[in-house]
Protein backbone atom coordinates (compact mmCIF):
# COMPACT_ATOMS: atom_id res chain seq x y z
CA UNK A 1 0.00 0.00 0.00
CA UNK A 2 1.02 3.65 -0.30
CA UNK A 3 2.69 5.65 2.46
CA UNK A 4 0.25 8.52 2.04
CA UNK A 5 -1.00 10.05 5.28
CA UNK A 6 -4.55 11.25 5.87
CA UNK A 7 -6.04 13.80 8.22
CA UNK A 8 -9.20 11.78 8.83
CA UNK A 9 -10.75 8.37 8.20
CA UNK A 10 -13.26 9.93 5.83
CA UNK A 11 -10.48 11.36 3.67
CA UNK A 12 -8.72 7.97 3.62
CA UNK A 13 -11.92 6.18 2.60
CA UNK A 14 -12.49 8.68 -0.24
CA UNK A 15 -8.92 8.18 -1.40
CA UNK A 16 -9.20 4.39 -1.52
CA UNK A 17 -12.61 4.59 -3.13
CA UNK A 18 -11.20 6.80 -5.91
CA UNK A 19 -8.17 4.53 -6.21
CA UNK A 20 -10.41 1.44 -6.55
CA UNK A 21 -12.50 3.07 -9.27
CA UNK A 22 -9.31 4.03 -11.13
CA UNK A 23 -8.06 0.44 -10.95
CA UNK A 24 -11.38 -0.85 -12.27
CA UNK A 25 -11.20 1.56 -15.23
CA UNK A 26 -7.62 0.44 -15.93
CA UNK A 27 -8.72 -3.19 -15.79
CA UNK A 28 -11.54 -2.54 -18.26
CA UNK A 29 -9.18 -0.74 -20.62
CA UNK A 30 -6.69 -3.62 -20.40
CA UNK A 31 -9.41 -6.16 -21.12
CA UNK A 32 -10.58 -4.15 -24.15
CA UNK A 33 -7.02 -3.90 -25.42
CA UNK A 34 -6.59 -7.65 -24.92
CA UNK A 35 -9.75 -8.41 -26.88
CA UNK A 36 -8.59 -6.14 -29.69
CA UNK A 37 -5.21 -7.82 -29.64
CA UNK A 38 -6.82 -11.26 -29.78
CA UNK A 39 -8.96 -10.23 -32.74
CA UNK A 40 -5.90 -8.86 -34.52
CA UNK A 41 -3.98 -12.03 -33.76
CA UNK A 42 -6.74 -14.23 -35.13
CA UNK A 43 -6.86 -12.17 -38.29
CA UNK A 44 -3.10 -12.44 -38.60
CA UNK A 45 -3.24 -16.20 -38.14
CA UNK A 46 -5.85 -16.46 -40.88
CA UNK A 47 -3.63 -14.42 -43.19
CA UNK A 48 -0.69 -16.64 -42.37
CA UNK A 49 -2.71 -19.74 -43.08
CA UNK A 50 -3.73 -18.38 -46.46
CA UNK A 51 -0.15 -17.49 -47.23
CA UNK A 52 0.88 -20.95 -46.11
CA UNK A 53 -1.56 -22.55 -48.56
CA UNK A 54 -0.23 -20.37 -51.32
CA UNK A 55 3.36 -21.12 -50.36
CA UNK A 56 2.71 -24.85 -50.53
CA UNK A 57 1.86 -24.45 -54.18
CA UNK A 58 5.04 -22.53 -54.69
CA UNK A 59 7.04 -24.66 -52.29
CA UNK A 60 10.14 -24.91 -54.31
CA UNK A 61 10.32 -21.25 -55.26
CA UNK A 62 9.22 -19.80 -51.97
CA UNK A 63 10.73 -22.24 -49.49
CA UNK A 64 13.02 -19.62 -47.98
CA UNK A 65 10.20 -17.14 -47.70
CA UNK A 66 7.98 -19.83 -46.20
CA UNK A 67 10.53 -20.59 -43.52
CA UNK A 68 10.84 -16.90 -42.73
CA UNK A 69 7.10 -16.60 -42.42
CA UNK A 70 7.02 -19.63 -40.14
CA UNK A 71 9.62 -18.05 -37.91
CA UNK A 72 7.65 -14.83 -37.89
CA UNK A 73 4.52 -16.75 -37.00
CA UNK A 74 6.27 -18.48 -34.13
CA UNK A 75 7.60 -15.16 -32.90
CA UNK A 76 4.16 -13.63 -32.99
CA UNK A 77 2.76 -16.59 -31.12
CA UNK A 78 5.46 -16.28 -28.49
CA UNK A 79 4.75 -12.58 -28.10
CA UNK A 80 1.06 -13.25 -27.91
CA UNK A 81 1.52 -15.88 -25.22
CA UNK A 82 3.85 -13.61 -23.32
CA UNK A 83 1.40 -10.71 -23.56
CA UNK A 84 -1.46 -12.98 -22.53
CA UNK A 85 0.55 -14.22 -19.54
CA UNK A 86 1.36 -10.67 -18.46
CA UNK A 87 -2.26 -9.62 -18.88
CA UNK A 88 -3.43 -12.53 -16.73
CA UNK A 89 -0.84 -11.74 -14.08
CA UNK A 90 -1.84 -8.08 -14.06
CA UNK A 91 -5.47 -9.06 -13.81
CA UNK A 92 -4.75 -11.33 -10.83
CA UNK A 93 -2.67 -8.60 -9.17
CA UNK A 94 -5.44 -6.06 -9.64
CA UNK A 95 -7.96 -8.53 -8.25
CA UNK A 96 -5.80 -9.06 -5.17
CA UNK A 97 -5.47 -5.31 -4.66
CA UNK A 98 -9.21 -4.88 -5.12
CA UNK A 99 -9.88 -7.57 -2.51
CA UNK A 100 -7.39 -5.93 -0.16
CA UNK A 101 -9.10 -2.56 -0.62
CA UNK A 102 -12.47 -4.12 0.11
CA UNK A 103 -11.11 -5.70 3.29
CA UNK A 104 -9.63 -2.37 4.35
CA UNK A 105 -12.93 -0.66 3.70
CA UNK A 106 -14.72 -3.21 5.89
CA UNK A 107 -12.12 -2.76 8.64
CA UNK A 108 -12.52 1.02 8.48
CA UNK A 109 -16.29 0.65 8.78
CA UNK A 110 -15.88 -1.56 11.87
CA UNK A 111 -13.32 0.81 13.40
CA UNK A 112 -15.59 3.79 12.76
CA UNK A 113 -18.46 2.00 14.48
CA UNK A 114 -16.22 1.09 17.44
CA UNK A 115 -15.02 4.69 17.72
CA UNK A 116 -18.59 5.95 17.81
CA UNK A 117 -19.43 3.46 20.57
CA UNK A 118 -16.31 4.46 22.53
CA UNK A 119 -17.21 8.14 22.18
CA UNK A 120 -20.68 7.43 23.59
CA UNK A 121 -19.15 5.51 26.50
CA UNK A 122 -16.71 8.35 27.20
CA UNK A 123 -19.53 10.89 27.22
CA UNK A 124 -21.52 8.77 29.68
CA UNK A 125 -18.46 8.31 31.91
CA UNK A 126 -17.79 12.05 31.80
CA UNK A 127 -21.35 12.83 32.89
CA UNK A 128 -21.12 10.26 35.70
CA UNK A 129 -17.75 11.65 36.85
CA UNK A 130 -19.13 15.21 36.85
CA UNK A 131 -22.11 14.13 38.93
CA UNK A 132 -19.86 12.26 41.38
CA UNK A 133 -17.58 15.30 41.66
CA UNK A 134 -20.53 17.55 42.50
CA UNK A 135 -21.69 15.08 45.16
CA UNK A 136 -18.21 14.96 46.67
CA UNK A 137 -18.01 18.77 46.72
CA UNK A 138 -21.35 18.97 48.53
CA UNK A 139 -20.25 16.35 51.07
CA UNK A 140 -16.94 18.15 51.55
CA UNK A 141 -18.65 21.49 52.18
CA UNK A 142 -21.03 19.87 54.69
CA UNK A 143 -18.08 18.21 56.44
CA UNK A 144 -16.32 21.59 56.71
CA UNK A 145 -19.44 23.14 58.25
CA UNK A 146 -19.70 20.27 60.77
CA UNK A 147 -16.01 20.62 61.67
CA UNK A 148 -16.44 24.36 62.29
CA UNK A 149 -19.41 23.67 64.60
CA UNK A 150 -17.46 20.98 66.50
CA UNK A 151 -14.41 23.23 66.84
CA UNK A 152 -16.56 26.02 68.30
CA UNK A 153 -18.16 23.59 70.77
CA UNK A 154 -14.74 22.19 71.70
CA UNK A 155 -13.38 25.69 72.39
CA UNK A 156 -16.36 26.41 74.66
CA UNK A 157 -15.86 23.12 76.51
CA UNK A 158 -12.13 23.78 77.03
CA UNK A 159 -12.99 27.23 78.40
CA UNK A 160 -15.40 25.65 80.90
CA UNK A 161 -12.75 23.10 81.93
CA UNK A 162 -10.31 25.92 82.67
CA UNK A 163 -12.94 27.76 84.74
CA UNK A 164 -13.76 24.60 86.72
CA UNK A 165 -10.07 24.01 87.43
CA UNK A 166 -9.67 27.59 88.69
CA UNK A 167 -12.72 27.15 90.92
CA UNK A 168 -11.29 23.92 92.31
CA UNK A 169 -8.10 25.73 93.22
CA UNK A 170 -10.09 28.54 94.86
CA UNK A 171 -12.24 26.01 96.78
CA UNK A 172 -9.12 24.28 98.01
CA UNK A 173 -7.76 27.60 99.30
CA UNK A 174 -11.10 28.41 100.95
CA UNK A 175 -11.18 25.03 102.72
CA UNK A 176 -7.71 25.62 104.07
CA UNK A 177 -8.64 29.10 105.30
CA UNK A 178 -11.85 27.76 106.89
CA UNK A 179 -9.85 25.10 108.72
CA UNK A 180 -7.44 27.73 110.05
CA UNK A 181 -10.33 29.95 111.22
CA UNK A 182 -12.02 26.99 112.89
CA UNK A 183 -8.82 26.11 114.77
CA UNK A 184 -8.48 29.72 115.96
CA UNK A 185 -12.09 29.80 117.16
CA UNK A 186 -11.67 26.49 118.99
CA UNK A 187 -8.52 27.83 120.69
CA UNK A 188 -10.36 30.90 121.97
CA UNK A 189 -13.39 28.94 123.26
CA UNK A 190 -11.66 25.90 124.78
CA UNK A 191 -8.74 23.51 124.60
CA UNK A 192 -7.46 22.96 121.14
CA UNK A 193 -8.74 19.97 119.33
CA UNK A 194 -6.52 17.64 117.42
CA UNK A 195 -5.79 19.16 114.09
CA UNK A 196 -7.19 17.40 111.15
CA UNK A 197 -6.60 17.67 107.49
CA UNK A 198 -9.30 19.68 105.72
CA UNK A 199 -11.32 17.34 103.67
CA UNK A 200 -11.51 18.45 100.13
CA UNK A 201 -14.54 17.60 98.11
CA UNK A 202 -14.02 14.64 95.80
CA UNK A 203 -12.60 15.62 92.50
CA UNK A 204 -14.56 14.86 89.43
CA UNK A 205 -12.54 13.32 86.68
CA UNK A 206 -12.29 15.68 83.75
CA UNK A 207 -11.57 14.24 80.36
CA UNK A 208 -12.02 15.20 76.81
CA UNK A 209 -14.70 13.20 75.14
CA UNK A 210 -13.93 11.83 71.66
CA UNK A 211 -15.09 13.87 68.73
CA UNK A 212 -18.53 12.78 67.51
CA UNK A 213 -18.98 11.09 64.17
CA UNK A 214 -20.33 13.24 61.28
CA UNK A 215 -23.58 11.27 61.29
CA UNK A 216 -24.18 12.29 64.98
CA UNK A 217 -23.47 16.02 64.64
CA UNK A 218 -27.04 17.17 65.25
CA UNK A 219 -27.50 15.01 68.39
CA UNK A 220 -24.06 15.92 69.78
CA UNK A 221 -24.63 19.62 69.11
CA UNK A 222 -27.91 19.59 71.10
CA UNK A 223 -26.44 17.52 73.97
CA UNK A 224 -23.28 19.63 74.25
CA UNK A 225 -25.31 22.84 74.27
CA UNK A 226 -27.39 21.56 77.21
CA UNK A 227 -24.29 20.44 79.08
CA UNK A 228 -22.55 23.78 78.52
CA UNK A 229 -25.57 25.64 79.92
CA UNK A 230 -25.69 23.33 82.99
CA UNK A 231 -21.94 23.67 83.62
CA UNK A 232 -22.19 27.45 83.26
CA UNK A 233 -24.93 27.57 85.93
CA UNK A 234 -22.85 25.35 88.26
CA UNK A 235 -19.80 27.55 87.81
CA UNK A 236 -21.85 30.64 88.68
CA UNK A 237 -23.16 28.98 91.88
CA UNK A 238 -19.66 27.99 93.00
CA UNK A 239 -18.38 31.50 92.30
CA UNK A 240 -21.16 32.96 94.47
CA UNK A 241 -20.34 30.55 97.34
CA UNK A 242 -16.65 31.44 97.20
CA UNK A 243 -17.55 35.12 97.23
CA UNK A 244 -19.74 34.71 100.32
CA UNK A 245 -16.99 32.80 102.15
CA UNK A 246 -14.47 35.53 101.40
CA UNK A 247 -16.89 38.19 102.69
CA UNK A 248 -17.48 36.28 105.96
CA UNK A 249 -13.73 35.89 106.39
CA UNK A 250 -13.25 39.63 106.23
Amino acid sequence: MTGKTFSSIKEELEYYKTYSMSMEETLNETQNALEEFQMTSRELEEDLERELEQSEKKYKELKARNESLIRDSEEWKRKYLHAQTEANENQRQMQRELDSLRNLQEEFVVKTRDLEINCDDLERNERAATSSLLDLENKYNKAIERNVILENELEGKNSLIEQVQRLKDELKDVHIELAILKNKQDGELGPPLPSSEPVSPPKKEIYNSPAPQPSQVSQVSTTNTGRLDQNSNTVKMVQEMVGRVKVNKK
